[in-house]
């Protein structure tokens, strides 16, 4: 038995306990396959990314079943609209991106003592990592090495002082400068630059995105990468797998 925290809800608040038996699926990859007229198998392309996967967890209620599964069934109908952050005790080490499946179908037991249901989340691929939550510092003029544990380009969030210029190399090759130019509006907060969705805000919640400049994606590739800033800066890498 485990328990979930979705959103900052715990389960456990609900006397709910889950399965983690559902919780191993992988996303399939991004592909299409093509049948080439006088070749044999099929052509497959491959888009480089990975679909959303579903995950279910079994659950059940083991006493007050009507009160508690009201309440609860309340919670998760408030998050069918978008991805919150889920954590598991199955995966300790790791975080998910999801959002509630509706159509749950519960059964009760004698009397609605006590229930059982599925409870389904549409995921996000990435399985995040805790570790790549930690923001590094960046001294400036220093060269940094920032080592990617996974196979997978890690798309950092950046926090910079305006006026600052941040240079991204890999030792597999390739080099991205990011470069945050001074605000109109508040010159004196920092710049939060989220290389994800190529999105930048300042630190009181504006979008600064025209005072951003970059030559490439930010990306941490696999292994090693040497970050430099002509201003202290702070990184959190989010390294993910699948």
């Amino acid at each position: 038995m485990g328990n979930i925290i979705y959103d900052g809800y715990n389960f456990e608040d609900y006397s709910v306990v889950v399965s983690g038996s559902g919780t191993w699926d992988m996303p399939e990859r991004n592909t299409q396959k093509d049948t080439v007229p006088g070749r044999h198998g099929a052509l497959i392309t491959d888009a480089g990314e990975f679909e959303n996967v579903e995950i279910a967890y079994p659950a059940w209620i083991a006493h007050d079943f009507a009160e508690q599964y009201e309440q609860f069934s309340r919670m998760l109908a408030l998050h069918t609209d978008k991805y919150y952050r889920l954590e598991d005790d199955y995966h300790p080490d790791y975080y998910r991106m999801a959002r509630v499946v509706p159509g749950i179908t519960p059964e009760p037991g004698t009397l609605n003592r006590s229930g059982r249901f599925t409870v389904r989340f549409d995921c996000k691929p990435q399985k995040w990592l805790r570790s790549g939550e930690e923001a590094v510092t960046i001294p400036a003029g220093k060269n940094v090495t920032l080592f990617n544990p996974v196979a997978y380009d890690a798309k950092p969030l950046v926090i910079a002082p305006q006026e600052t210029e941040i240079t991204f190399s890999s030792l597999s090759g390739g080099v991205a400068r990011l470069h945050v130019y001074p605000t109109a509006y508040t010159p004196w907060v920092d710049v939060i630059y989220d290389a994800e969705i190529e999105e930048a805000m300042d630190s009181e919640g504006f979008s600064v995105n025209e005072y951003i400049s970059q030559t490439h994606t930010i990306a941490l590739k696999p292994g090693e990468n040497i970050v430099s800033a002509t201003k202290d800066i702070k990184i959190c890498p989010r390294w993910w797998v699948v």
